[in-house]
């Protein structure tokens, strides 16, 4: 189930609320673990526990961790194979659309550091245009029901739940691959504009949470 699908469901139980706290809470998460790694120059978690933690403990944290990030990611791709199989290629199987993206994601993953990051920042310098204009376009469209955006302000002030937190907090949480690229960061002294992700996150959910839903069936 797709974040804005929980946040959604959640939305009379403090996902209003949910979605000013989830970036500032990623935010001061972000920079806490983003320090920390900066610490450890050109070095990587598994380097890092190895050399920090004993054996017993850093085996089992990291595979706690890895199978994390391995859900994290198969939930990834499993919602954008039904989304792409239910809006641009309907005649096409999920599972063979699920195929194509385990086989682009494993090639991927084969790749060193930087050429990730590069091909990303390319990724996100292509679709900054993209995502600008479907933000604008979601609430320029003449369907979008500013009624029942307002109707939701009598729920802004509800305490959020655990799931509507979490859903909120999870969304901004892409710093984590840092601790993956951080051998990649070995010059690196301070990360600039961080500030940008948490307001950038905010502007994402309160459009996927407001806009996004209404038109969705």
């Amino acid at each position: 189930m797709s974040c804005r699908r929980i946040a959604y469901r959640e939305r009379y139980d403090g996902a209003i609320l949910s979605l000013a706290l989830g970036p500032i809470i990623g935010d001061i998460l972000m920079y806490i673990f983003t320090s920390s790694m900066l610490t450890f120059r050109g070095q990587w978690l598994p380097e890092i526990l190895r050399h920090a933690l004993p054996r017993a403990i850093a085996i089992p944290a990291l595979l706690l961790l890895g199978s994390a990030s391995f859900i994290s990611g198969a939930l990834v791709l499993i919602n954008y194979a039904f989304i792409v199989s239910r809006y641009l290629s309907p005649e096409t199987p999920v599972y063979v659309l699920l195929i194509l993206f385990v086989a682009v994601a494993s090639f991927g993953a084969l790749q060193a550091s930087k050429t990730v990051l590069y091909s990303t920042e390319l990724i996100l310098i292509l679709n900054v245009p993209l995502l600008l204009f479907s933000i604008v376009k979601a609430y320029t469209n003449p369907n979008m029901n500013f009624d029942e955006v307002r109707a939701m302000i009598d729920y802004t002030w509800i305490f959020p739940s655990w799931k509507s937190l979490a859903v909120s907090t999870y969304a901004v949480t892409g710093y984590i691959s840092l601790s993956i690229f951080n051998r990649a960061f070995s010059g690196v002294q301070i990360l600039k504009h961080r500030w940008t992700i948490p307001c950038i996150g905010f502007s994402i959910l309160f459009t996927a949470f407001f806009a996004f839903p209404i038109y969705s069936p």
